[in-house]
């Protein structure tokens, strides 16, 4: 289990026990979800759309996400959760002994999932006095004939920052000549605060998405991923032999989302937003690059697993930065609550960070 994923279920435990933890080490952006998402969902129960339904997803909300992302409905397929789009992306593409290339710091558990395939991670270190824009030709590099997928989380997680589009088209137009697969994860495009315009879906390129984020959907585990005919194919009989199908009154729910995409990822932006000044503030004087993205923020310091366990003592949950990567100077911190519960939790994450020094 990942450091990211130990920590959470240690949290987890000590909440169990009686113990207030103020979490801040979920990547939960702890937004109620819009009510006439709720309305669509249980209009659709109260209509008895509780079976059985297609491995691939609904019509109507397979046909709104091809349009958002510029394809035919042949090439999207409904997932529970983006993070079953990409378990289902790798598990349906690699093979023992091939291997994905991803800039770092990055979500570890595309390398935790490469590798329960006999797949390997090779990685590039992006660095901090770089505004954590990785080299494009350093990346480039890593691609062997071996290499099946070379993964952009685009913003980043943990960072909250986006590439520049210089770089990602390098990658892309490289990676098309060497029929190397490029995988979009933008989970976070939704809540991004320099532009919310999707990747157009483009041969030679996976590209998922999430409704956890900017709809404030997490528990409810909807998001797709929009890729060729033959990738949609593979991913739709594997969800026939395991959950069978995203409930349909969640996908209702999701395409009143899509429906509504404009207003209600504004509200979450602007909730991003509110919390990032009232984070700044906690947190003046410390080191970090400014997101360009709800909802973290990577914080430097003198030894990142130190100052996890000062902040959990002191009642805070936060992930080191060796959960991302080889980054055991810096602390992600989701700014998943209010300011006003931001704000002291923040203080005591600053004091964390000031006693390992």
């Amino acid at each position: 289990m990942s450091i990211l994923y130990k920590m959470s279920e240690r949290i987890f435990e000590l909440e169990k026990q009686g113990v207030k933890v103020t979490r801040l080490n979920i990547g939960d952006p702890g937004l109620v979800t819009p009510e006439a998402l709720t309305e669509a969902c249980i209009s659709a129960i109260k209509a008895g759309k509780t079976k059985y339904a297609s491995a691939q997803g609904e019509k109507e909300l397979l046909d709104e996400i091809a349009s958002l992302q510029g394809c035919s409905a042949k090439n999207v397929v409904a997932t529970p959760g983006s993070k079953w789009a990409c378990f289902a992306l790798l598990q349906t593409t690699l093979n023992k002994g091939d291997n994905i290339v991803c800039p770092t710091p990055y979500w570890a558990t595309f390398s935790d999932m490469a590798n329960q395939f006999g797949a390997a991670a090779k990685l590039l270190k992006a660095e901090f006095e770089e505004r954590w824009q990785f080299d494009a030709e350093k990346l480039k590099e890593l691609v062997d004939k071996k290499t099946k997928i070379i993964i952009l989380n685009n913003p980043t997680n943990p960072t909250s920052v986006e590439y520049d589009d210089a770089l990602v088209k390098a990658i892309v137009e490289y990676a098309q000549d060497k029929k190397v697969l490029v995988f979009m994860d933008e989970a976070y495009r939704d809540i991004s605060f320099r532009h919310q315009n999707l990747t157009k879906y483009a041969e030679g390129l996976a590209i998922t998405n999430s409704f956890s984020k900017g709809y404030a959907m997490s528990g409810w585990r909807a998001g797709y991923l929009a890729a060729s005919e033959e990738i949609v194919k593979r991913i739709v009989k594997l969800n026939q032999i395991t959950f069978t199908n995203v409930p349909v009154f969640i996908q209702a729910a999701a395409l009143e989302g899509l429906k509504r995409r404009k207003e209600i990822t504004a509200i979450a932006r602007e909730e991003c937003l509110k919390r990032l000044k009232a984070a700044e503030k906690a947190l003046t004087g410390a080191e970090y690059v400014k997101p360009d993205a709800g909802f973290y923020m990577f914080l430097k310091c003198p030894d990142g697993e130190k100052a996890a366990e000062k902040c959990l003592e002191k009642g805070v949950g936060v992930t080191p930065g060796t959960a991302f990567g080889d980054h055991p100077d810096f602390l992600r911190v989701s700014l998943s609550h209010s300011p006003e519960v931001l704000a002291p939790a923040l203080e005591k994450v600053k004091e964390a960070i000031g006693e390992t020094k």
